[in-house]
């Protein structure tokens, strides 16, 4: 019988074991601990994360554009044991956008990640750009925590 992997829960120790198997089987897998970022279907879908192809491309570009094109093994775990919780996805998700520590990210790299988050937790489909913008835009760039602020608020809603 194969696991049941639960999504809305954070993953326990023997869970991130299993997906550090997975990750390490893939057949990109390369022995300074990455791989390319076409694998994202492959890894995610195995721990019964499935999306569309379109939507699967997005993930992929996150890789490509913020990480030339690999996934690595210390990066994507934190992410995916963040995924159950969209403020502290959103938080992980911006480090390589905010590698200044200023606490601010580009417009384009805000687009990225909303339609990330957006694909994440279908409960923030409501969460417009617009929105988000609206007080967390500083000088042509987007406050984190302003974005991650808007996030836990909509989701009490």
């Amino acid at each position: 019988m194969s696991r049941v992997w639960d999504w809305t829960k954070p993953f326990n120790d023997e869970e991130i074991a299993e997906i550090t198997t997975i990750f390490r089987k893939l057949s990109t897998y390369n022995k300074d601990d990455w791989v390319l970022s076409s694998e994202i279907p492959n890894l995610l879908t195995q721990i019964d994360y499935h999306r569309t192809p379109e939507e699967f491309a997005v993930y992929s570009a996150y890789w490509v554009n913020n990480y030339n094109g690999i996934i690595p093994y210390d990066k994507v775990i934190v992410l995916i044991a963040a995924a159950h919780n969209s403020v502290l996805l959103t938080q992980r998700l911006t480090a390589p956008y905010d590698r200044e520590g200023t606490g601010l990210i580009t417009i384009a790299n805000f687009d990225e990640l909303h339609e990330i988050i957006l694909i994440n937790d279908r409960k923030l489909v409501g969460l417009t750009k617009v929105g988000l913008l609206k007080t967390s835009e500083i000088n042509g760039k987007v406050s984190v925590d302003e974005i991650v602020k808007k996030i836990g608020e909509h989701l009490k809603q």
